[in-house]
């Protein structure tokens, strides 16, 4: 009886619960302006810009004989996406406007296609090469049914329907088409301007697609719609000819510290004009450069940790190259910074990605398949010492630049990122240190006189593992943390203890590295040819000897104070 009482229970209950809120539907206040599309549209009340992220690059090793090379490959889809979308705007109940420039329709491509885990991939330069061709071109003339094709491949979506011409905004649209989409959260409209209406003489001549993307399917009533058709649609209007600043490069912002010098000289094309594409028709977003660097951000009056952002970066660029010098083939590219406003923003960027599941844990990222160093928004503004995270994370950007084409071990990268977090700069940064990590140092302290330790098994598991491994590394019983410390102890014995060492007898250690990584783009095989592991990795005898040394180091107080106080080339 009790049991049947507290299901009755519970059912009630149930039944009693009021059902969830609905999410609301967007409203519009206000006009956004897009002077680089020639247009302004009704502003979504509370809405976030967000940028359209760069598409993510996949790395393949690629094998033909005996040759063994790497290719830099993307999703064919996302790279046709990435050159068609503006912007998208994301309210606070998580309604979502995107916008997009329909330019041309997926291609076919006549070469240069792999699939990859269930993607079509392509380099960037066979890609350029198939949208070029005019046959793709989405013109004025084009069909409802090429309209309906662009919309579910953009989408990601499956058409439901016949497109709709909509008789909405006549005098100003010179057509407006609804593409019915199988998903009820979802609406899309591709649109063109009339050039000939009056006051729209300056407008683009292209199709334009509004995509939004409700919180939450919307009531079946209709109201959704009738939002959208009443509130929307009929204020897109196109600028006049001479409407907007007129400026050169409204969005650029100049350094605080750089004023009253000549303005320095910014490298123009390749990474920075393809990332400068992803805030052009977002009006809160603006960048600030560098010789070396461009920084992209929304942050309200963040010029001033822009610039010392900058200064940071600039300064630590010199002896990241003296510590990994680049190739000779690495071409000079500018590296990215995104700066964000908002937690919401930060994590927006990696949705999808296995770094979703941490951005809570971290100050900053760098992205390797995006090439982009990620700032998530300051606590506080920046001091004149960099941040131990911008150090880290702009090695890793540094490394992915100097060394391309190149499977770089973890173990150096890590160990190497985390040796730069302990940079120093003194004075006006012409004079610097390198500090110990000091968690490390005494973790690594007690490792080192624990009788139990198997020094040389330990250096192997880390010289030798993956990035899986080096993450969730068996030898440590599944601590990251302690991968992290004996890859930093590494380096740091490296560069600043093993120099003290009697006739110097690993100094061959590194520049060994470095040049079997420059003749292969093989880290694995560079590891072995430095710690003269043997092909397979079973010669172990230098290794012990090397290993009793690192042990060694971290164990006699002596040793490490002699480190500390050598001067560093």
């Amino acid at each position: 009886m009790k049991k049947a009482a507290l299901v009755f229970g519970l059912l009630f209950l149930a039944a009693a619960a009021p059902a969830a809120p609905r999410a609301p539907l967007p409203q519009f206040a206000g006009e956004t302006t897009l002077e680089a599309l020639r247009f302004s549209m009704p502003a979504m009340r509370g809405a976030q810009q967000a940028p359209a992220k760069p598409t993510r690059v996949y790395t393949y090793t690629r094998t033909f004989g005996n040759e063994t090379w790497e290719e830099k490959r993307s999703s064919a889809l996302d790279l046709w996406r990435e050159a068609q979308t503006a912007g998208t705007w994301v309210d606070r109940a998580g309604n979502a406007l995107t916008l997009a420039r329909a330019r041309y329709s997926f291609p076919t491509f006549a070469q240069g296609v792999v699939t990859e885990d269930a993607y079509e991939t392509v380099l960037q330069a066979d890609f350029d090469a198939a949208v070029s061709d005019p046959a793709w071109a989405l013109g004025r003339t084009a069909t409802p049914a090429a309209l309906a094709a662009w919309g579910a491949r953009f989408a990601g979506v499956a058409v439901s329907g016949e497109p709709t011409r909509l008789p909405i905004n006549g005098a100003r649209l010179a057509a407006l088409w609804e593409v019915p989409l199988a998903d009820p959260a979802a609406r899309l409209y591709l649109f063109r301007f009339d050039p000939n209406h009056a006051g729209q003489a300056g407008a683009a001549d292209a199709w334009l697609a509004a995509l939004f993307r409700f919180a939450e399917p919307p009531p079946p009533d209709g109201s959704a719609d009738r939002l959208l058709r009443s509130a929307f649609l009929p204020s897109l209007r196109a600028l006049g000819r001479f409407a907007g600043s007129g400026a050169a490069d409204p969005k650029a912002r100049p350094r605080p510290s750089e004023r009253g010098r000549p303005p320095a000289q910014i490298p123009q094309g390749g990474r920075r004009t393809r990332a400068l594409a992803t805030i052009e028709m977002l009006d809160a977003w603006w960048h600030m450069d560098s010789p070396h660097f461009v920084i992209l951000s929304d942050v309200p009056g963040g010029d001033a940790a822009a610039d010392c952002l900058l200064s940071v970066l600039e300064s630590l660029r010199p002896r990241y190259a003296a510590v990994v010098p680049r190739f000779p083939e690495a071409a000079e590219e500018t590296s990215v910074v995104r700066f964000f406003r908002s937690d919401e923003e930060f994590a927006r960027y990696f949705e999808g990605t296995h770094l979703a599941l941490a951005v809570g844990e971290t100050a900053g990222w760098f992205d390797p398949m995006r090439g982009e160093l990620v700032i998530r928004p300051a606590k506080k503004e920046f001091s004149g010492t960099p941040d131990a995270t911008v150090r880290h994370e702009g090695f890793h950007q540094w490394l992915h630049q100097a060394w391309p084409q190149t499977r770089i071990p973890t173990w150096f990268n890590e160990g190497t990122a985390e040796f730069f977090e302990c940079y120093e700069p003194r004075g006006n940064g012409a004079a610097f240190d390198w500090k110990e990590n000091a968690a490390a140092a005494a973790w690594l302290q007690r490792l080192a006189r624990d009788k139990d330790a198997d020094w040389p098994r330990l250096l192997r598991a880390v010289l030798l593992s993956d990035q899986a491994t080096f993450y969730n590394p068996p030898h440590f019983g599944g601590k990251a943390a302690d991968s992290y410390g004996f890859a930093w102890g590494l380096m740091y014995f490296l560069h600043r203890g093993a120099p003290q060492l009697r006739n110097q007898p690993w100094k061959d250690v590194l520049p060994t590295f470095y040049r079997t990584l420059l003749d292969t783009h093989d880290g694995t095989r560079a590891t072995l040819a430095a710690f003269r592991l043997g092909a397979d990795g079973t010669d172990t005898a230098l290794l012990e000897r090397f290993a009793a040394d690192l042990q060694d180091f971290w164990r006699n107080e002596s040793a490490r104070r002699n480190a500390r106080s050598a001067r560093i080339p």
